[in-house]
């Protein structure tokens, strides 16, 4: 071969090789899709705050991060963590350690992602009698949820019973009140005639006393006067006789003579 075609064979193989596309994210495999976004920046940032990196630096089997946060989906990191989906089951972390070591850990089987061992997708099956226990989960809720309709209608209609009987209560206390109202006004209007019957009564018996004292008064004066005329006549029957005797003494005297 000619020694020109050797020194264009280096370059040739050099240009065959695509690089990297810097600022793309190279694998979403084993991020946690609440912490997804923090991978979608224009740039990556170690969680720790320690450094930035290109997104391709993400997941290329390369730890740079001290947190092991550039690799969730690969084993370089051994403080990273890698999130199993489980679709149909229920999701969860691994260490990164345990990516790619030849054991299926995750039932859906991406933590094995290097193609050295096949995982079979266990999550159905696995979250089977999970979704049973959910379904009657909810059934039950549901069941709880129409109890709960059913006390809460109770309740409405017993709010609904007790406002009713409130208001007819209210009412009846109203027209109780207003009675009571009109009793008062009646009570004070016979208040008022007992009270002018009973002034009455005490000018009336204050005029018969007055008017018995007045007859007592003539009827004591009247036989006051009628002593002293019985008095005065007795006097002068007295004082008559004296003479008349004498008179006829003498005149006796005289016969005998």
């Amino acid at each position: 071969m000619p020694g020109w075609q050797l020194g264009v064979l280096p370059l040739l193989l050099l240009a065959s090789i695509t690089p990297p596309t810097l600022g793309a994210l190279s694998s979403t495999v084993g991020i946690d899709p609440a912490k997804l976004s923090h991978y979608q920046q224009a740039e990556f940032t170690c969680q720790d705050g320690s450094q930035k990196l290109p997104l391709n630096l993400v997941n290329d089997d390369y730890c740079d991060c001290p947190d092991g946060s550039d690799e969730p989906g690969t084993s370089a990191c051994s403080n990273g963590v890698f999130f199993c989906a489980n679709k149909g089951h229920e999701s969860k972390t691994l260490y990164s350690s345990h990516v790619n070591d030849g054991i299926c850990d995750c039932c859906d089987g991406s933590d094995e992602n290097s193609g050295m061992v096949k995982c079979e997708d266990r999550c159905m099956e696995e979250g089977k009698e999970k979704r049973q226990d959910l379904v009657k989960f909810i059934e039950s809720q549901e069941k709880g949820l129409a109890k709960r309709s059913e006390y809460v209608a109770t309740a409405d209609k017993m709010r609904t019973d007790a406002q009713n009987r409130k208001a007819e209560v209210d009412a009846l206390i109203a027209e109780k009140e207003a009675q009571i109202s009109q009793l008062a006004v009646k009570m004070e209007s016979f208040e008022k005639v007992v009270e002018e019957e009973k002034e009455a009564r005490r000018q009336l018996d204050e005029a018969n006393a007055a008017a018995k004292a007045e007859q007592e008064q003539r009827e004591n004066e009247a036989r006051t006067l009628a002593a002293a005329e019985d008095g005065s006549g007795g006097l002068e029957a007295q004082a008559a006789a004296p003479g008349e005797g004498g008179d006829a003494q003498g005149e006796g005297g005289d016969s005998s003579q």
